[in-house]
């Protein structure tokens, strides 16, 4: 499962109302980048909170989380919950610890040029009426991508990793005789079909909003390339091991963003 949540404010206390939550939910909450390791648990949220850009705080989960937490960050401002399971999506629109229409919160968060005629087609899982709106912020599929070409991708333009990635798919398919589905469930795995009609629907409805990198970056780069970047803070001579430059490289302002983990 993919999940985002999109917080429309500039509070400083999203991290600490985020916190509130997880404690809520019967989680202790704990630092898994101390110095010295902590109190192992069984089961554990991670999140990672975003600073705020353009008006928009992102809150990064690893997975799939409970709408309560959606429901608690709406007290600053209006959440938007996106959601692909599988191949299935779930746009869902949070406003003072309720649910709102989508269409209508959404309405004033339109990109210049678009209209609420089509987000409302989008959101009506209607078939897309622009293919510009579809692809103009799509969604990288990088982890898929095998780990020599995931450290090259890095450092290119997103139209450039569309063009890898589907010249990938090209090659496996040739290898299964022309089955393309088969070919997408080996480079997929259990990843999000971001191909699906769920996941297309997401593209569109998130290339319309004012939401900029609304993908970006994922929940294991940012967790990797944060760890190394406050090693490297607390401990500038620390050496770097092979691919360790390319994931700090990844998300190179990684400390920007503040961890919130909770065990139980």
């Amino acid at each position: 499962m993919w999940q985002r949540l999109y917080l429309s404010t500039n509070s400083e206390r999203v991290t600490e109302t985020l916190r509130g939550a997880v404690t809520d939910a019967g989680y202790t909450l704990y630092d898994p980048f101390a110095a010295s390791p902590g109190k192992a648990y069984e089961t554990y949220l991670r999140f990672f909170v975003s600073p705020a850009h353009d008006g928009w705080v992102h809150i990064i989960p690893e997975g799939g989380v409970d709408d309560v937490f959606a429901q608690a960050l709406s007290t600053h401002g209006l959440c938007l919950s996106a959601i692909l399971d599988e191949n299935t999506d779930h746009l869902c629109t949070y406003q003072d610890g309720e649910v709102i229409d989508t269409a209508d919160a959404l309405l004033p968060h339109l990109r210049e040029g678009y209209t609420a005629a089509q987000l409302r087609h989008a959101l009506m899982h209607l078939t897309p009426t622009d293919d510009h709106a579809t692809r103009q912020d799509k969604y990288i599929p990088t982890a898929a991508l095998p780990d020599d070409v995931k450290q090259m991708a890095r450092k290119l333009n997103p139209k450039h990793v569309n063009k890898m990635f589907d010249k990938l798919m090209k090659r496996v398919n040739k290898q299964f005789s022309g089955d393309a589905d088969a070919a997408h469930d080996l480079i997929a795995g259990d990843r999000p079909d971001w191909e699906s009609s769920g996941g297309q629907r997401i593209q569109e409805v998130m290339a319309y909003l004012d939401i900029h990198e609304w993908y970006q970056p994922e929940f294991v780069a940012l967790r990797d390339a944060y760890q190394l970047h406050l090693r490297k803070q607390r401990k500038p001579d620390a050496p770097l091991y092979p691919g360790d430059a390319e994931m700090m490289e990844a998300v190179p302002d990684a400390l920007d963003y503040i961890p919130v983990y909770g065990g139980r």
